[in-house]
Order: C-alpha cells, then sequence, then structure tokens
C-alpha cells in the first residue's frame, strides 16, 4: 500500500495519514486513533514526493496469514492454500499462538501492503523485516508478547539496491535461517 498496490505506485499513501486512520480506509482506524501506533521511532526514512522529502507513515505490518481473505490478496502477497489462514481470534487460539506472529517491524525499503507477506517455501523473501535495532527486529504474537530478534543471516539484512525506489520482492534467500524463523511463527498446515 505505501510503495507499490498491485504494481502501482500509490505516492499519496506514503503521506496521507487517511490510509490509516480513517474509518473508510482502515479497520483499524476506531481502535488506534494516533499515527504514532504505526511508526517504530528508529524509522527515520524519507520519500521523495516531488519535490519534497516526506516521512513514511508506518513501519509495521500484519501477518498476511491473518485476517486475510483470499479475495483480498493483493500482489505481491499471495497465500499457500495447504496452509491456515486465522480469520477468527478463535483459530489462532487453537494453533500456538505464543508461535504466531501478528506484527513485524518492516524494513523501510521493503513496505508496501498492510500485510507481510512469506513465502511458506521458506525460499524467498516477499518482504524483508527491519534490522534498525543493530541488527534486530521486532515482532509481536497473538498471544500478546513482543520478542527482539537478531537477525542472523547476512541477506536478511537487506538495503536499498543502488536506484531503486524499494526492495524488489520474491527476493531468492535458500537455507535462510531467518526466513525459516519467520515461516516457522507465520501459520502452520492446514
Amino acid at each position: 500500500m505505501y510503495r507499490r498496490l498491485a504494481c502501482v505506485f500509490i505516492y499519496d499513501a506514503v503521506y496521507n495519514s487517511l490510509f490509516l486512520l480513517g474509518a473508510s480506509y482502515a479497520l483499524f482506524a476506531p481502535l488506534l486513533t494516533s499515527i504514532q501506533s504505526y511508526k517504530c521511532p528508529a524509522d527515520r526514512s524519507l520519500w521523495s514526493i516531488g519535490q519534497r522529502k516526506v516521512s513514511e507513515l508506518r513501519s509495521y505490518s500484519m501477518n498476511s496469514y491473518i485476517g486475510t481473505t483470499p479475495a483480498n490478496v493483493l500482489a505481491p502477497l499471495s497465500l499457500n492454500p495447504i496452509y491456515r489462514v486465522y480469520t477468527k481470534s478463535s483459530d489462532l487460539a487453537s494453533d500456538s499462538p505464543a508461535n504466531r506472529f501478528v506484527f513485524i517491524d518492516v524494513n523501510p525499503a521493503s513496505i508496501c501492503t498492510p500485510g507481510f507477506g512469506v513465502d511458506m517455501s521458506q525460499q524467498t523473501f516477499v518482504h524483508y523485516p527491519s534490522s534498525l535495532h543493530n541488527g534486530v527486529g521486532v515482532v509481536s504474537f497473538a498471544d500478546n508478547h513482543v520478542e527482539s530478534r537478531k537477525w542472523h543471516d547476512g541477506r536478511t539484512l537487506q538495503g536499498l539496491p543502488v536506484g531503486e525506489a524499494y526492495i524488489p520482492h520474491n527476493e531468492p534467500s535458500p537455507n535462510n535461517q531467518d526466513l525459516r524463523w519467520i515461516a516457522e511463527r507465520t501459520t502452520s498446515r492446514r
């Protein structure tokens, strides 16, 4: 939603708070009424919009296997049909909520949709986690606990490629222990 939505740049969503706080755009609008709830203080990324630089509004994304119905999947996200999609809290409660992440701190150059895409085959990064805290990202779980996760594979610490506006989606990263860790906490087989 912030950099690309179905392969179309939508710059207005980078700096327009209505996409996060407006009831006609955001399901969380009645619950999260402050823009600060969406932004990590360590994320100071700026985007060029015309002749000016603006601060990105959001640093976090939600696990795409939580609350995303197949009808609402937008590229670059995809849901592997052999894995569970949690649409009710009872779905999560019955499947190890302490091991299912809900929100993850996202690399500022990788944030685009509200959902954090995970390749359950563990071969590619759809989106990259943030490492703004000295190689550490923050992950919240369905049982309400939060963890700081040190990323161990150098490929996870992706920077913005020279001349690019964002990190490309579906970047190969086979045998990446960080990607495996994320996938193991995303969902389970049906």
